[in-house]
Order: structure tokens, then sequence, then C-alpha cells
């Protein structure tokens, strides 16, 4: 059973986990929410999107200050 967004990733797309977890940071409704393992504290029934940013997509949204890429969570409540 999936709670959080982490399990939803680990499980659906694992590859977004690998080489990345020191540097990703997570955005929650479009707001710096912390590193990879933040999204053990977002409930699955919350998130209505997980997107994967690359580092030249996060830096064109979000700005410079990116080491590698950001995971984008949209909950069902925006």
């Amino acid at each position: 059973m999936i709670t959080n967004g982490y399990q939803a990733i680990e499980r659906l797309r694992p590859q977004w986990l690998v080489s990345r977890k020191a540097s990703a940071m997570v955005y929650w409704d479009n707001v710096r929410y912390g590193g990879i393992t933040a999204l053990r504290d977002i409930a699955a029934a919350n998130v209505a999107q997980i997107r994967y940013l690359d580092a030249y997509e996060v830096t064109t949204r979000f700005g410079t200050g990116h080491m590698n890429r950001a995971t984008i969570v949209t909950s069902k409540l925006q």
C-alpha cells in the first residue's frame, strides 16, 4: 500500500530516485518544501500529480540555485 509521495515514486518511477537523493529539491504547490526525503511527509491521498524536472527545467521555472533536478508535487486541494 502506498501511503506517501516517496513510496509512490519508489513504486511507479524508481529511476527518479537514483543518483539524485542528495541534490533533488521537492516543491509542494510551487513552494520549496525540502529534499527528496520530504516526500515521506506528503500523504499520497493529497497528491494530484508528481512531476520530475531536469536541471534546465527547474532553473527556468524557479531560478538558479538548484544543483540538479526537482520533483514538483501538486496537491488535490490546489
